[in-house]
Protein backbone atom coordinates (compact mmCIF):
# COMPACT_ATOMS: atom_id res chain seq x y z
CA UNK A 1 0.00 0.00 0.00
CA UNK A 2 1.21 3.21 -0.57
CA UNK A 3 2.30 5.79 1.92
CA UNK A 4 -0.44 8.21 0.48
CA UNK A 5 -3.25 6.06 -0.04
CA UNK A 6 -2.56 5.20 4.12
CA UNK A 7 -2.54 8.46 4.46
CA UNK A 8 -5.34 9.24 2.97
CA UNK A 9 -7.33 6.15 4.93
CA UNK A 10 -5.83 7.33 8.15
CA UNK A 11 -7.16 10.99 7.74
CA UNK A 12 -10.45 9.25 6.73
CA UNK A 13 -10.22 6.89 9.34
CA UNK A 14 -9.94 9.65 12.08
CA UNK A 15 -12.24 12.02 10.57
CA UNK A 16 -14.99 9.11 11.23
CA UNK A 17 -13.98 8.84 15.10
CA UNK A 18 -13.95 13.11 15.30
CA UNK A 19 -17.40 12.94 13.68
CA UNK A 20 -18.21 10.20 15.83
CA UNK A 21 -17.44 11.78 18.79
CA UNK A 22 -19.04 15.02 18.19
CA UNK A 23 -21.98 13.26 17.53
CA UNK A 24 -21.97 11.05 20.91
CA UNK A 25 -20.37 14.65 22.66
CA UNK A 26 -24.10 16.21 20.92
CA UNK A 27 -26.24 13.31 22.34
CA UNK A 28 -24.61 13.25 25.72
CA UNK A 29 -25.25 17.38 25.82
CA UNK A 30 -28.68 17.56 24.74
CA UNK A 31 -29.55 14.56 27.12
CA UNK A 32 -27.64 16.59 30.06
CA UNK A 33 -29.97 19.52 28.81
CA UNK A 34 -32.90 17.76 28.99
CA UNK A 35 -32.56 16.98 32.31
CA UNK A 36 -31.81 19.84 33.42
CA UNK A 37 -34.84 21.62 32.20
CA UNK A 38 -36.89 18.93 33.52
CA UNK A 39 -35.17 19.26 36.81
CA UNK A 40 -35.84 23.12 36.76
CA UNK A 41 -39.23 22.80 35.58
CA UNK A 42 -40.08 20.56 38.44
CA UNK A 43 -38.62 22.64 40.70
CA UNK A 44 -40.43 26.05 39.54
CA UNK A 45 -43.60 23.65 39.37
CA UNK A 46 -42.83 22.99 43.15
CA UNK A 47 -42.16 26.58 44.30
CA UNK A 48 -45.86 27.47 42.36
CA UNK A 49 -47.15 24.59 44.15
CA UNK A 50 -45.98 25.94 47.71
CA UNK A 51 -46.78 29.70 46.55
CA UNK A 52 -50.52 28.28 45.52
CA UNK A 53 -50.71 26.67 49.14
CA UNK A 54 -49.64 29.61 51.04
CA UNK A 55 -52.25 31.61 49.36
CA UNK A 56 -54.98 29.03 50.04
CA UNK A 57 -54.04 28.78 53.59
CA UNK A 58 -53.68 32.45 54.21
CA UNK A 59 -57.26 32.82 52.66
CA UNK A 60 -58.82 29.76 55.03
CA UNK A 61 -57.49 31.63 57.69
CA UNK A 62 -58.64 35.00 56.81
CA UNK A 63 -62.35 33.93 56.15
CA UNK A 64 -62.31 32.17 59.97
CA UNK A 65 -60.93 34.84 61.18
CA UNK A 66 -63.27 37.22 59.80
CA UNK A 67 -65.85 34.86 60.63
CA UNK A 68 -65.50 35.18 64.11
CA UNK A 69 -64.72 38.53 64.35
CA UNK A 70 -68.09 39.86 62.65
CA UNK A 71 -69.75 36.91 64.60
CA UNK A 72 -68.69 37.74 67.93
CA UNK A 73 -69.96 41.51 67.32
CA UNK A 74 -73.28 40.18 66.98
CA UNK A 75 -74.43 40.45 70.42
CA UNK A 76 -72.86 43.96 70.70
CA UNK A 77 -75.39 45.00 67.85
CA UNK A 78 -78.68 43.95 69.95
CA UNK A 79 -80.64 46.82 69.24
CA UNK A 80 -80.09 47.51 65.78
CA UNK A 81 -81.89 45.53 63.22
CA UNK A 82 -79.76 46.53 60.65
CA UNK A 83 -76.44 45.75 61.97
CA UNK A 84 -77.36 43.02 63.24
CA UNK A 85 -78.54 41.71 59.61
CA UNK A 86 -75.20 43.46 57.95
CA UNK A 87 -72.67 41.31 60.46
CA UNK A 88 -74.90 37.72 59.56
CA UNK A 89 -74.45 38.48 55.76
CA UNK A 90 -70.89 38.77 56.90
CA UNK A 91 -70.63 35.93 58.67
CA UNK A 92 -72.37 33.84 56.18
CA UNK A 93 -70.14 35.43 53.43
CA UNK A 94 -67.24 34.38 55.58
CA UNK A 95 -68.35 31.20 56.03
CA UNK A 96 -68.98 30.81 51.90
CA UNK A 97 -65.26 31.48 52.04
CA UNK A 98 -64.13 29.38 54.03
CA UNK A 99 -65.80 26.43 52.43
CA UNK A 100 -64.97 27.63 49.12
CA UNK A 101 -60.94 27.88 50.10
CA UNK A 102 -61.51 24.15 51.89
CA UNK A 103 -62.13 22.80 48.74
CA UNK A 104 -59.74 24.30 46.51
CA UNK A 105 -57.30 23.50 49.19
CA UNK A 106 -58.76 19.63 48.52
CA UNK A 107 -56.75 20.17 45.04
CA UNK A 108 -53.25 21.60 46.33
CA UNK A 109 -53.26 19.33 49.00
CA UNK A 110 -51.57 17.45 50.98
CA UNK A 111 -54.50 15.43 52.36
CA UNK A 112 -53.70 15.67 55.57
CA UNK A 113 -54.06 19.73 55.48
CA UNK A 114 -57.15 19.43 53.09
CA UNK A 115 -59.04 16.97 55.65
CA UNK A 116 -58.02 20.11 58.73
CA UNK A 117 -59.85 22.32 56.08
CA UNK A 118 -62.48 20.47 55.48
CA UNK A 119 -62.99 19.33 59.33
CA UNK A 120 -62.67 23.37 60.73
CA UNK A 121 -65.37 24.30 57.84
CA UNK A 122 -67.71 21.86 58.73
CA UNK A 123 -67.11 22.64 62.96
CA UNK A 124 -66.92 26.55 61.74
CA UNK A 125 -70.60 25.77 59.91
CA UNK A 126 -72.19 24.27 62.97
CA UNK A 127 -70.92 26.81 64.78
CA UNK A 128 -72.66 29.16 62.89
CA UNK A 129 -75.89 27.54 63.08
CA UNK A 130 -75.63 27.27 67.13
CA UNK A 131 -75.54 30.77 66.84
CA UNK A 132 -78.47 31.21 64.83
CA UNK A 133 -80.63 29.15 66.46
CA UNK A 134 -82.67 30.06 69.48
CA UNK A 135 -80.84 29.68 72.97
CA UNK A 136 -80.96 26.59 74.03
CA UNK A 137 -80.96 24.79 70.72
CA UNK A 138 -77.78 23.53 71.71
CA UNK A 139 -76.91 22.46 75.12
CA UNK A 140 -74.05 23.88 76.65
CA UNK A 141 -72.00 20.77 76.84
CA UNK A 142 -72.69 20.53 72.39
CA UNK A 143 -71.40 24.01 72.60
CA UNK A 144 -68.38 23.46 74.25
CA UNK A 145 -68.31 20.14 72.37
CA UNK A 146 -67.97 22.00 69.29
CA UNK A 147 -65.59 24.90 70.31
CA UNK A 148 -63.20 21.97 71.63
CA UNK A 149 -63.04 20.27 68.56
CA UNK A 150 -63.35 23.54 66.33
CA UNK A 151 -59.86 24.99 68.47
CA UNK A 152 -57.92 21.82 68.47
CA UNK A 153 -58.75 21.28 64.27
CA UNK A 154 -57.53 25.23 63.80
CA UNK A 155 -53.89 24.36 65.75
CA UNK A 156 -53.95 20.82 64.03
CA UNK A 157 -53.91 23.29 60.58
CA UNK A 158 -51.81 25.76 62.02
CA UNK A 159 -49.13 23.33 62.53
CA UNK A 160 -49.65 20.64 59.78
CA UNK A 161 -49.35 23.89 57.07
CA UNK A 162 -46.39 24.87 58.91
CA UNK A 163 -44.87 20.98 58.61
CA UNK A 164 -45.83 21.32 55.12
CA UNK A 165 -43.60 24.17 54.33
CA UNK A 166 -41.01 23.18 56.40
CA UNK A 167 -41.45 25.57 59.28
CA UNK A 168 -42.36 23.53 63.27
CA UNK A 169 -44.68 25.60 65.08
CA UNK A 170 -45.46 24.71 68.41
CA UNK A 171 -49.37 24.20 68.97
CA UNK A 172 -49.52 26.96 71.48
CA UNK A 173 -48.95 30.08 68.44
CA UNK A 174 -52.42 30.74 67.12
CA UNK A 175 -53.84 33.50 68.49
CA UNK A 176 -57.49 33.68 66.95
CA UNK A 177 -57.99 29.78 67.64
CA UNK A 178 -59.91 30.65 70.74
CA UNK A 179 -62.86 32.49 68.71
Amino acid sequence: MDAGIAAVLGALVAGLFGVGGTVVGAVLTARSMREQAHGQASIEHGRWMQERRVELYAAALLAYDQLFENLHSIPTAADDDDERKRLWNQVLAALDELKRTANKVRMAGPPEVSELVQTLARLTSRTVEAAARPEGSFSAAQLDEIRLQRVETYERFIAEANRVFGQPLSLGGAASAEA
